[in-house]
């Protein structure tokens, strides 16, 4: 199965931690499915009854988030592993301490960029608990996303300014937190709607 794996992630994650995820896959039985892309979630960790444990991944992801998304189900796999009898919760202190521990590794093969480095330390320093320290997390993550010129995060965009999604423009008004409200234009009711800041727009009319 290592020659598999190799050759599978070796198109999705950098070559410096291919040894060390490989390894993981060798050591640990666990399935690996690369999905499309899937608007509601990056990845997920399940395990039916009698099955093999099971990962999937967004193919669509950058290197360095396809990573990370990895290392965050691998957490969920370890924390299922060691309290297969009881019921813990999914993002409980026991997937912390898993997910912090596989992140600090993934920091020692020196093979993140400077900013993405400071994030993820950042992240594991407030031991997840830090809103401000996620959106910064994965804002940093998804800037180094394939995007045509067009196309940026919401996050990208002032107030005040217009922008396409899924065909309809909208108008970006007042932020709060990691969220957006924005009016459609022209919509008499003058609606309002609510984005992800992290929401992939388009810019070009």
């Amino acid at each position: 199965m290592e020659p598999q794996f190799r050759k599978v992630l070796s198109k999705y994650v950098p070559q410096e931690s291919l040894n060390f995820i490989v390894q993981l896959f060798v050591d640990n039985s666990v399935s690996l499915i690369i999905t499309k892309n899937r608007k509601t979630k990056l990845g997920s960790f399940s395990q039916k009854k009698g099955q093999i444990p099971l990962i999937t991944i967004n193919c669509n992801l950058n290197n360095y988030y396809f990573l990370v998304v990895l290392a965050h189900e691998f957490a969920h796999y370890f924390c299922w592993n060691k309290n297969q009898y009881r019921r813990v919760a999914p993002h409980g202190q026991q997937w912390k301490n898993e997910f912090s521990i596989l992140l600090r590794q993934l920091i020692d093969l020196n093979l993140f960029p400077k900013d993405i480095t400071e994030v993820i330390q950042n992240y594991i320093n407030c031991n997840f608990n830090s809103t401000k320290a996620k959106f910064e997390f994965n804002y940093t993550l998804n800037k180094y996303q394939s995007r045509k010129e067009s196309v940026i995060l919401l996050v990208e965009l002032e107030d005040g300014q217009e922008f396409i999604y899924n065909k309809s423009k909208y108008i970006k008004k007042s932020t709060k937190s990691s969220r957006c409200l924005c009016v459609k234009t022209g919509d008499i009711l003058n609606k309002r709607y609510s984005f992800h800041l992290l929401t992939e727009i388009d810019v070009s009319f």
